[in-house]
């Protein structure tokens, strides 16, 4: 059989299933589990389009200096 499709088109090879859906719009701020999403070339849409930024030293906020942002991490987000 001939196609000019490449290998990787010409069969459907199941890996896994997803169990759940989860969105973080804000970098290490809490998520949305979502129903369904848009996924783009740059991934999943919305998640992680945003950061918080100290304006004082112009740091973004993040999950590896927890000391640094406190509650952030504990505050939940949702994109609209």
């Amino acid at each position: 059989m001939h196609t000019d499709l490449p290998p990787s088109s010409r069969e459907h090879v199941e890996v896994g299933s997803v169990a759940a859906l989860w969105r973080y719009p804000v970098k290490s701020m809490v998520g949305e589990e979502l129903m369904s999403s848009h996924i783009t070339d740059r991934g999943l849409l919305g998640d992680r389009q945003f950061a918080v930024v100290d304006r004082a030293t112009g740091k973004i906020g993040g999950g590896q200096e927890p000391e640094e942002v406190g509650e952030l991490l504990r505050v939940p987000c949702r994109l609209r």
